[in-house]
């Protein structure tokens, strides 16, 4: 069995200031996966992590695919969005995650502001709603089914600006 989710408009949010390793994505044992319009913001070590040959072979033939992804305040310094793998750390055979994301047909934006506030990262209180859009920024487009939502023309899980959201009365952030 393989993990293969199509997954659009979703906004992942990690702990910047963080001891520990986090990272957004480790993708492993033949995952695969169609990603479009994320926001991946605050991980303290990087974003996204591919493992093993056989999910970074899914790359070229399209079964594992980012794009119209925004990545801020990642790794040390908050612009280091991927480990470099040398030797005994290369866990791809040489899959270069960084050169991936960065190809341009894929419309990625790695290091743009996602006009996130400081409260997208409150453990308590977090509002993940971006204050605008990030110029020049394009999304993909919107898969054309029912279960889509056609109006989400914007990257992240929520529409920038708006006063209240989604997540608004249903979603609790209990801590631990």
């Amino acid at each position: 069995p393989r993990s293969a989710p199509t997954i659009y408009n979703a906004t992942l949010i990690g702990a910047p200031k963080s001891e520990l390793g986090q990272r957004a994505m480790t993708l492993r044992r033949g995952t695969g996966g169609i990603f479009r319009n994320l926001i991946i913001a605050g991980f303290p070590l990087e974003s996204v992590d591919v493992r093993g040959v056989e999910s970074a072979r899914l790359t070229q033939s399209g079964e594992l695919s980012f794009s119209h992804t925004l990545m801020e305040n990642i790794g040390p310094g908050g612009n280091h969005f991927f480990q470099e793998e040398k030797g005994e750390g290369d866990d791809d055979q040489g899959f270069d995650e960084a050169r991936y994301f960065a190809d341009p047909a894929r419309n990625n934006y790695l290091g743009l502001t996602a006009h996130l506030t400081n409260r997208a990262y409150d453990i308590v209180h977090p509002l993940f709603t971006p204050t605008s859009r990030p110029d020049g920024v394009r999304t993909a487009p919107i898969p054309q089914e029912e279960f889509w939502d056609q109006g989400a023309d914007f990257l992240g899980a929520i529409r920038p600006g708006v006063a209240s959201s989604w997540v608004d009365g249903w979603t609790a952030f209990p801590l631990n």
